[in-house]
């Protein structure tokens, strides 16, 4: 999936109904890439306070909450079987959305 925020909204998550192994993590980004222009690669360590990428492993029944504001992606269902994701997106005009994703083998 495209890398993507949600406006008009506060809060976002996902809660994961169903999450085969390798259904596809969802991956947040930092928003301060731009200050580590300064970084010198050779003496900076890869930690998790300078992380430019963190993914959340899905499970079912695991919530995941996050500001609306903060960039992620969804990677790509390699598992034979469909990923289902209520997604709250915070906002009074959708407040609710299901998402499938549908297995990359699958025929459509």
């Amino acid at each position: 999936m495209i890398h993507h925020r949600h406006k008009n909204s506060i809060l976002s998550g996902a809660y994961y109904v169903e999450a085969p192994p390798n259904c596809g993590r969802i991956v947040f980004e930092t928003p301060l890439i731009a200050h580590r222009m300064s970084d010198f690669p050779r003496y900076a360590k890869e930690t998790p306070f300078s992380m430019t990428q963190y993914a959340v492993d899905p499970s079912p029944g695991r919530l995941v909450l996050f500001p609306s504001w903060l960039g992620h992606r969804t990677e790509t269902n390699e598992a034979n079987a469909e990923r289902i994701v209520i997604i709250p997106t915070g906002n009074d005009r959708d407040s609710l959305s299901v998402t499938r994703g549908i297995p990359k083998k699958a025929k459509v």
